[in-house]
């Protein structure tokens, strides 16, 4: 029974790799105040003030994202974007699309971040506990906002959890993302890794 999300994510997705790196985080802070603005709400914890600031520029940027994506869905629902990550247009699949994104809407804004996590990935979550998300090592080796960002993870690991539509990780990388979304679109609209690339692309 799926849980949790323990894969590598980011850059190395592209070529289906796990990414390893060298050093951990520096030694663990607890910070739990956010500025005024899209992160007030947010929590993070064993967090070195430098990752909490590079976290505050992506939290905003991931949640347009998001609004990004349900806004090219509602105005152009069988797009090019749409069919590259998803597939063959239907109904179901792309309310099902719709539907993830939605509920994930600006839920990055009033998670809890933790940085206690040494492990060689970049970020995981436990799929029933919503709105926990762990950065590991990894995630400090990406840039806040882009492709393949801090940003676009967030909304990779905020589609894994159950009350946001339960997504897995049938597949890593752009390139295996695709080839699912022709052959297997039924799997690809519950793949979270095609969700963080249709984000990515209608940004």
């Amino acid at each position: 029974m799926f849980t949790t999300s323990w894969k590598a994510l980011g850059t190395a997705l592209v070529t289906g790799g796990l990414l390893m790196l060298g050093s951990a985080p520096a030694p663990a802070q607890i910070t739990d105040a956010a500025p005024a603005g899209v992160t007030a709400q947010a929590k993070f914890r064993n967090l070195t003030d430098d990752q909490v600031r590079e976290l505050r520029k992506a939290i905003p940027r991931s949640v347009e994202y998001v609004e990004s994506a349900i806004e090219d869905l509602e105005d152009d629902p069988e797009s090019n974007d749409y069919e590259q990550w998803f597939g063959r247009w239907t109904e179901n699949r792309y309310d099902r699309v719709l539907s993830v994104f939605e509920r994930i809407g600006d839920d990055a804004a009033y998670a809890t971040y933790d940085g206690d996590c040494d492990k060689n990935l970049q970020a995981e979550v436990d799929a029933y506990r919503t709105n926990y998300i762990w950065l590991c090592r990894g995630f400090w080796d990406l840039s806040p906002t882009g492709d393949v960002s801090m940003a676009s993870v967030i909304v990779h690991e905020e589609s894994h959890f159950i009350a946001n539509g339960g997504t897995e990780d049938y597949k890593y990388g752009a390139d295996k993302c695709e080839r699912l979304a022709e052959e297997h679109p039924d799997r690809a609209v519950r793949n979270a890794d095609s969700y963080m690339f249709f984000a990515d692309d209608v940004r």
